[in-house]
């Protein structure tokens, strides 16, 4: 853990009045920018979510105040919600390999083409969209980066050494919090690449006190993680300014942290089963009897995905096969996510993203194998809104 030994050069205030407005009322607000009359319709392949899409936004027709409304190609689906959640998510996920860096936890990368051809601003507008369009933001970066957006703070707040993209730099913060001598210190130092990286951010002071670590450890991630990209990350609040998005955060900082902090999955077995409704047949004991048993069967399954022992299946690849989004909105759904039951011969579950329903295969009866191997088949392979 970083936080012991780096200074903080601010500290951020976090305190909100008591009679804060919630996020949907916050999000009500902001959203009479949309102009649900006219729509944005756009078509991407899902492999190419991102690069279409800035295809779409450089163009002079683009107006980010439209409802937005998406159509995967070769997918026929009609966009009530559903494929304008999965967009989003796409999106992100595929902008986030050449804008950021990071496993979980993302910075913003350095890359002078994209900042030429403005697709951080660009980032930056799809992300104000997708805030106010029933999306989840960009719920995947670094505290330190949501602080430059909502404070103006531009220090690497509270890093852990696991959580540095570059290998290199982590490394080094590593070695230089693992010094116990001067001469440790001395010694990360006397090797080319540290040395560069500490040079780079003109620090050429003598190595004469041990002392020293929490400022070379400060000035190395505050340089490497965040200065050196503040022009990447100026970019991108240039286009979350877009129908006021980014005042509103400055205003309510704490109301918007889940629309762009790394959390781990926001749901377990408990609230995913919260969010569902099932709705069993009244009038058919027969048909009664093979939903409870399909209904028992996923609830097994929920657990297994809860577990992590469900074949690689997770829950938020389940919540996003039925409604599009990997973890929940910070504002939630839009209208109750349903369970509904298929008595015909299909053995795959099937879904709608844009009513937020699953629909179960009954004819699997009591045997969890059987139904296991079909969600998780479906899980993994589906290939979009033509097949669900």
């Amino acid at each position: 853990m970083l936080s012991g030994l780096v200074q903080q050069s601010a500290n951020c205030k976090r305190t909100q009045a008591s009679n804060v407005e919630s996020v949907s009322e916050v999000l009500k607000k902001l959203a009479t920018a949309i102009i649900c009359e006219t729509t944005l319709r756009i078509t991407v392949h899902r492999s190419t979510v991102w690069m279409d899409a800035l295809r779409e936004a450089q163009k002079q027709s683009f107006c980010a105040s439209f409802l937005l409304k998406v159509t995967f190609f070769g997918e026929s689906s009609i966009d009530d919600g559903g494929p304008r959640r999965e967009f989003f998510r796409l999106l992100v996920l595929q902008a986030g390999e050449s804008l950021l860096r990071g496993d979980n936890i993302k910075f913003f990368s350095l890359n002078v083409p994209a900042l030429v051809q403005r697709q951080y601003y660009h980032l930056g507008v799809v992300v104000a969209m997708s805030i106010l369009q029933g999306g989840c933001g960009i719920p995947c970066l670094s505290s330190s980066v949501y602080n430059y957006i909502a404070y103006g703070t531009c220090t690497s707040t509270g890093v852990n050494s696991c959580d540095i993209p570059d290998l290199s730099l982590r490394d080094t913060v590593e070695r230089v919090i693992a010094s116990t001598s001067l001469d440790d210190l001395k010694a990360v130092f006397n090797e080319d690449g540290p040395r560069m990286l500490l040079m780079e951010c003109g620090y050429f002071a003598p190595l004469n006190s041990l002392d020293l670590k929490p400022l070379i450890l400060s000035t190395i991630l505050d340089f490497h993680l965040m200065l050196k990209v503040k022009a990447s990350m100026h970019q991108f609040l240039e286009g979350l300014q877009t129908l006021g998005v980014l005042s509103e955060i400055k205003s309510q900082p704490l109301l918007f942290e889940p629309f762009f902090l790394y959390a781990k999955l926001n749901i377990d077995a408990d609230i995913l089963r919260s969010i569902l409704r099932v709705d069993f047949s009244e009038n058919s004991a027969s048909k009664h009897t093979t939903e409870y048993s399909a209904y028992c069967n996923f609830n097994i399954f929920i657990e297994e995905c809860n577990d992590e022992t469900a074949d690689g299946c997770t829950l938020g690849d389940l919540l996003s096969f039925f409604t599009g989004c990997s973890t929940i909105p910070p504002q939630g759904f839009n209208k109750q996510c349903t369970i509904t039951f298929n008595h015909g011969s299909d053995r795959l579950p099937t879904a709608s993203t844009c009513s937020l329903e699953i629909r179960l295969p009954t004819c699997h009866g009591e045997d969890y194998g059987s139904f296991k191997d079909a969600m998780v088949l479906a899980l993994k392979c589906h290939d979009g809104f033509g097949q669900l």
